[in-house]
């Protein structure tokens, strides 16, 4: 079970505890040091396809929803659904099924180079 940050600065990493999938938001403005748990901010709204759990490694309704919240929660506002799946395929179908951590850094380049490669 991954419990110490390794990369510096905020971020995020997952991991399974107890059975169960479970992401902590690590930093932030703030908040250095600071490790909570990511809050399931689409619970109980129509675009939510999975509000009981998060999944990486695959490519279903829970890591969507994990996907729409890691980037919602980067951002500090709910990115498109095109953004969502974008994410879901080139990094959480990606992640190590044991644990993984992502700088906020990285989802941000990640956002950048999306964009880049969208430009008409």
């Amino acid at each position: 079970m991954m419990h110490k940050d390794p990369t510096p600065g905020p971020g995020y990493y997952g991991h399974v505890e107890g059975g169960s999938t479970v992401v902590h938001r690590v930093g932030g403005p703030g908040a250095a040091g600071v490790i909570r748990v990511l809050p399931h901010r689409c619970v109980g709204r129509a675009y939510c396809r999975a509000p009981h759990g998060w999944e990486w490694g695959k490519m279903t309704a829970e890591a969507e929803d994990l996907a729409r919240n890691l980037l919602w929660d980067t951002l500090g506002s709910r990115p498109s659904s095109v953004m969502v799946l974008a994410f879901t395929y080139t990094v959480l179908l990606k992640l190590p099924a044991d644990g993984w951590r992502l700088s906020q850094d990285r989802i941000m380049a990640w956002k950048e180079d999306m964009m880049k490669r969208t430009e008409p």
